[in-house]
């Protein structure tokens, strides 16, 4: 227990965080700002699931579906590591001049399918998506969603590196250097 020892009222987050983050929730609890605690717990990370299902729904419908969506984003874009998964089977079977289907999708993916949620997720991106031909324009939505999860990320580390008293010329020539290697996914 060491640092939670007396503390038998304080939630589950608390004790399973970093006591300075637990301090912190305890300032903010006592000035009466527990509304904003509960929305930083219940942030999620910027994602767009049905946008990600329907870039990977898609290239059952067509054979030029997966080309479109690689113009605008690459498996890192995805939010859920089951989706990075489904994309990088369907690159490798691209890659090795296969067609892309249920069957050998989950042939490529061999021991991660249930990882992936089953057969029956996979058969479920093929009903998922209504139709091939705004693939780019759900891809774009996913290439979005992942810059603002790396401009978040790399925000919060800034502010860390700031706290720690990192030498601000180099914090900003850094910072400059990271953001526009991020921005630069938006062109």
């Amino acid at each position: 227990l060491g640092y939670f020892a007396g503390h038998a009222r304080e939630s589950r987050f608390q004790r399973k965080t970093d006591p300075r983050i637990a301090d912190r929730v305890r300032i903010l609890r006592e000035a009466g700002m527990s509304d904003r605690i509960e929305e930083v717990l219940r942030r999620q990370p910027p994602q767009d699931i049905d946008a990600e299902k329907a870039v990977l729904g898609a290239p059952f419908l067509s054979a030029d579906a997966l080309g479109l969506a690689m113009e605008n984003i690459d498996e890192n874009d995805f939010h859920r590591e089951a989706h990075r998964l489904i994309f990088r089977a369907m690159l490798d079977l691209e890659a090795a001049k296969k067609p892309i289907d249920a069957v050998t999708v989950l042939s490529q993916l061999n021991g991660y399918v249930e990882q992936i949620g089953g057969v029956s997720y996979i058969t479920e991106l093929a009903d998922f998506v209504p139709t091939w031909r705004n693939v780019q324009a759900y891809a774009r939505t996913v290439r979005e969603k992942s810059v603002l999860r790396k401009l978040a990320t790399y925000g919060r580390e800034i502010a860390s590196q700031a706290y720690a008293s990192a030498d601000p010329e180099e914090l900003v020539a850094v910072a400059e250097f990271e953001i526009a290697q991020i921005a630069s996914k938006l062109i």
